[in-house]
């Protein structure tokens, strides 16, 4: 958890008055439906990443999870040829 706090951070200090407190995209019914299934059931109110902090940091979390999982499950479908440094970690 840590090391996402201090991500933000850096990512906020280097961006300075350029960061924007919310992005210009809506993917909210993307994790509110995420969320729901977690649980297995409808949360009232819905999951909203945008809500404060904590959420933010939450869905950030889903999101990078979800992507690593995805690089993983399609990296066993390519064939290298030269494996490059660190490839291990994938497997």
């Amino acid at each position: 958890m840590q090391d996402e706090i201090d991500h933000v951070r850096l990512l906020r200090a280097t961006l300075g008055s350029d960061a924007v407190d919310m992005p210009p995209i809506n993917i909210g019914a993307s994790f509110a439906a995420a969320a729901d299934a977690a649980v297995d059931t409808t949360l009232s109110p819905s999951f909203s990443p945008y809500k404060n902090d904590i959420s933010f940091y939450l869905a950030s979390f889903i999101f990078e999870d979800v992507g690593v999982t995805a690089y993983k499950v399609r990296f066993h479908s390519v064939q290298v040829s030269k494996p490059c440094k660190g490839w291990f970690l994938l497997k």
